[in-house]
């Protein structure tokens, strides 16, 4: 809040449940996701519901790359699996959304049958909760948009989700075959490969013609040099690290839409990561020039 952010686009609620060997009850990460709403009201908190994977395991659960468990089991996946994972999040979620403008977003999304499954499964934790007697509310589901499949079903899931956010990291790797603990493979991982850019595009192009608020979220929201390039595509909410918000904010300010708009049309055509790169040192090293120099006049630019 102090920073200017206006709200939380991401709680990463799976660091509630690291090194323990069960998940937090019910009542302490309702106490949790409380404290959150309260302290940025009335902006928005995006909750996602844990995401545990291979790298992110909860004592006992069944480890996503463990010998027989795919690697590919993380997420909405694994808790449509194994709900006792699931279920005391739901039930703190569903009643801290009654406090304040909580939304809920759900991860490793492939299409629209899983939307369904999930929702579902929400649906009937709100009666459980309104036959006890708890003060509740359903907030609006949103999905991660974050493997290959999910971008190239945005259509279908933009139909019936409330909300979408992209997961720039695991779109890239997931999209490129470049994981991020394999590094040897770092040097495939560019988010502005052309695959990348066009599953951007797609979904951006899915939210605008349902009207679904869109975020991006990771690495590539907070990348400076690509910022025109999502401006461009359609991009309009970004979710952050707050040390890179001033920055972020002053490089927007910069920015005209239309130069954004014509630099993305140019950007679809290009046969390579290198020649989207070039585009953007062309049209926009000037501007983020300038903005580095305004942020820090005494540094070394």
């Amino acid at each position: 809040v102090r920073e200017g952010a206006d709200g939380v686009g991401l709680f990463r609620t799976e660091f509630l449940f690291l090194g323990r060997p069960e998940p937090p009850e019910e009542l302490e990460q309702l106490r949790r996701y409380e404290t959150m709403l309260r302290a940025v009201a009335p902006r928005p908190v995006v909750l996602r519901t844990v995401d545990l994977g291979a790298d992110k395991l909860l004592g006992t659960a069944p480890a996503p790359g463990a010998p027989g468990i795919p690697s590919g089991l993380r997420g909405l996946r694994l808790v449509l699996q194994h709900p006792e994972l699931w279920q005391a999040q739901l039930r703190a979620v569903l009643r801290a959304a009654a406090e304040g403008p909580l939304k809920l977003l759900l991860p490793m999304v492939g299409g629209p049958e899983e939307l369904r499954a999930a929702r579902d499964v929400v649906e009937r934790t709100a009666e459980q909760l309104a036959a006890e007697g708890l003060a509740h509310r359903v907030p609006p589901i949103g999905v991660m948009v974050e493997v290959p499949a999910a971008a190239l079903r945005a259509e279908a899931l933009a139909a019936e989700a409330d909300f979408l956010s992209v997961g720039s990291n695991d779109l890239v790797q997931y999209t490129l075959a470049a994981p991020r603990d394999e590094p040897a493979a770092a040097t495939f991982a560019d988010p502005l490969d052309p695959a990348v850019v066009e599953l951007l595009d797609r979904v951006a192009d899915a939210a605008r013609r349902h009207g679904r608020p869109l975020t991006l979220c990771g690495d590539l929201a907070a990348d400076l040099h690509a910022l025109p390039l999502l401006l461009g595509l359609g991009y309009r909410r970004l979710s952050v690290p707050v040390a890179s918000l001033p920055l972020v904010r002053a490089a927007v300010r910069r920015l005209r839409i239309e130069e954004a708009e014509q630099l993305a049309r140019e950007a679809r055509e290009a046969a390579s990561a290198a020649q989207v790169r070039a585009l953007l040192r062309k049209r926009f090293g000037p501007h983020l020039g300038e903005m580095w120099a305004e942020q820090y006049p005494d540094a070394d630019h």
